[in-house]
């Protein structure tokens, strides 16, 4: 019998190429998988979360209060809005049960035009930064000492808030209102 010989044919050499190929890709995949779990390196956190804080300033002159305006002791750029409550109080804090009119029981004169009157809140129509003030809220407040009811003086408490400037929105969505130079409004409902 006469042996025929056969050269290796294409099937054979795809096959074997196949296989290195399949060999060269695990060990490439495998080495990178292994140098992702096996190197590190340290990461430093650099997020730094701002505060929005306020602290109110007053000058006591007698029985009037003068020069009333608010710091932003905040780390960034805010917005700023205050409440006047005016009452009659005892020495124990009671509330007289009717509240002084103004131009009757009190005088008062008006800070700044920058701050704007809406909706029971009076808006600072400027971004303030941090560490700077408003300009006076109110310039002064004076009982009218005629009208005082016994045992009672008058007591000015102002509350204030702020929100940071950024983004745009901020102050809408927490406050409802939009802040300009001209004044205060609404905020566009979405």
């Amino acid at each position: 019998m006469k042996q025929v010989y056969k050269a290796p044919g294409k099937k054979r050499r795809f096959s074997a190429t196949a296989v290195c190929l399949l060999l060269t890709a695990v060990l490439a995949i495998g080495g990178t998988v292994a140098y992702l779990f096996t190197s590190s390196a340290t990461v430093t956190n650099t997020f730094n979360p701002v505060t929005n804080t306020n602290e109110i300033t007053e000058e006591l002159n007698g029985n009037v209060k003068e020069n009333v305006k608010i710091k932003n002791t905040g780390s960034t750029d805010s917005y700023i809005r205050a409440k006047v409550i005016i009452t009659w109080q005892d020495e124990n804090n009671n509330v007289y049960p009717q509240l002084p009119q103004k131009d009757t029981d009190y005088t008062i004169t008006a800070g700044s035009n920058k701050w704007k009157e809406y909706n029971g809140y009076y808006y600072y129509a400027d971004i303030v930064a941090p560490g700077a003030y408003t300009e006076n809220l109110i310039g002064s407040i004076t009982p009218v000492t005629a009208n005082v009811p016994e045992g009672y003086e008058l007591h000015v408490e102002i509350l204030a808030q702020s929100i940071q400037s950024t983004p745009d929105t901020a102050v809408q969505e927490a406050w409802g209102v939009t802040i300009s130079s001209s004044g205060v409004t609404a905020a566009p409902t979405t």
